[in-house]
């Protein structure tokens, strides 16, 4: 997967927001942004992301991705990248997890 990817509205009218992933094999995957949160164990910021279709429909199949955010100090400028190890994959999957059913 692409190391860098750009977050943008999907048009004027969507209040939903959404980021092209790149998938690093010619191809990329539309979603929308779910929830940018940061765990206990860091102040790494994350982003929760669910793959919609061209239609802007979840693609449930492919479940919720999971990527750090991090914004430009300069330009304010977001990104996202990959997580890594799976030590930090499993500290952002924990505190995600807990942020959905506080939220339920």
């Amino acid at each position: 997967m692409s190391k860098q990817n750009d977050i943008f509205p999907v048009d004027d009218d969507d209040t939903d927001v959404a980021v092209t992933v790149d998938l690093g094999n010619g191809e990329s995957l539309e979603c929308e942004i779910i929830l940018i949160f940061e765990t206990d164990e860091s102040e790494q910021n994350y982003i929760a992301l669910l793959p919609v279709d061209k239609d802007g429909n979840p693609r449930e199949d492919l479940g919720v991705l999971l990527y750090r955010y991090d914004e430009d100090p300069a330009t304010g400028a977001p990104s996202i990248s990959d997580i890594e190890g799976d030590d930090e994959l499993e500290a952002a999957s924990k505190a995600y997890q807990m942020l959905i059913k506080e939220e339920m």
